[in-house]
């Protein structure tokens, strides 16, 4: 009988105790969800950057001019001189590296160099060139062409999160080939009354200014950077002569030279941009 008792208080009790604790759990209040707050990424364009780029080149009004003051060709009241005006186009592609410093203001400073290689040949010719006698197998040719383009440039941009507007301004230096040819072969009564001519082929090696413009924008999560930009270029002329050559034998005919010249040279280029960030840091902010 004793342990009946027991065995039915037990039960009362362990009923009693699990009615409570359940009503308990009931009448808790659920605890609402918070989620993590989202966090939104702060650019900072600060840190060194090396890229590749590819575009346009081209020029308007480039001026050649072959003169002969000396009347080494022979003819009748001495060489008109000879003036071309030639627009050229081509393409022109390269590298870059420079670094940017943005303080935490939207400013930004920096400096870039950068070098390109170009298809770039402003040219022209004329046959038969003007005379006081119709020199009928006269003939002149020129050309400047644009192999390398190179600067050295402090960038000057506002910065909007992804996006960068720079302009941009510095030194330049570019290097070709000025080429030309002018002659009159000996053609009976209407020749020139010299077999010569007066070849020319010159290193040229220029220095002198660039500005420029471009927009940036930084790709989210990476170091990648795409961009568009414009430059133009500015050279002095230049002026080379040329020796008077037989057109038969090639041999030096004593006589004086032709003077080739071109004025001052402006190159605008276009290019696309894509250059990679390395170090740049990225704030996290919620």
């Amino acid at each position: 009988m004793r342990n009946s008792r027991f065995i039915i208080s037990s039960a009362i009790a362990l009923t009693t105790v699990l009615g409570i604790g359940t009503v308990s759990a009931a009448d808790l209040a659920a605890r609402p969800y918070t989620k993590a707050p989202v966090m939104a990424e702060v650019f900072n364009w600060t840190g060194f950057y090396i890229g590749g780029n590819i575009g346009g080149a081209f020029t308007t009004n480039t001026h050649l001019g072959i003169t002969d003051p000396n009347n080494t060709l022979g003819l009748t009241g001495g060489l008109v001189p000879i003036n071309y005006t030639s627009s050229a186009s081509g393409v022109i592609g390269g590298v870059h590296a420079g670094y940017n410093w943005q303080a935490a203001s939207p400013w930004l400073v920096g400096i870039e160099g950068d070098v390109s290689f170009s298809s770039l040949r402003p040219q022209a010719s004329l046959a038969p060139f003007v005379s006081a006698l119709p020199p009928a197998n006269s003939f002149s040719n020129a050309s400047l062409r644009v192999d390398e383009l190179a600067s050295i440039r402090g960038r000057f941009g506002y910065v909007q999160n992804q996006w960068l507007l720079y302009a941009t301004g510095g030194a330049a230096w570019m290097s070709g080939r000025f080429s030309g040819d002018v002659g009159c072969p000996n053609t009976g009564v209407f020749g020139c009354g010299l077999n010569s001519h007066d070849p020319l082929s010159t290193r040229v090696n220029k220095f002198g200014w660039v500005v420029g413009a471009g927009a940036e924008y930084k790709i989210a999560h990476s170091g990648w950077i795409l961009g568009a930009e414009y430059l133009y270029y500015q050279f002095n002329g230049n002026t080379a002569s040329a020796p008077a050559l037989d057109i038969t034998t090639g041999a030096a005919t004593g006589l004086c030279c032709a003077i080739y010249t071109t004025n001052d040279i402006g190159i605008h280029t276009v290019r696309a941009r894509l250059s990679y960030e390395f170090g740049g840091p990225v704030v996290a902010r919620y």
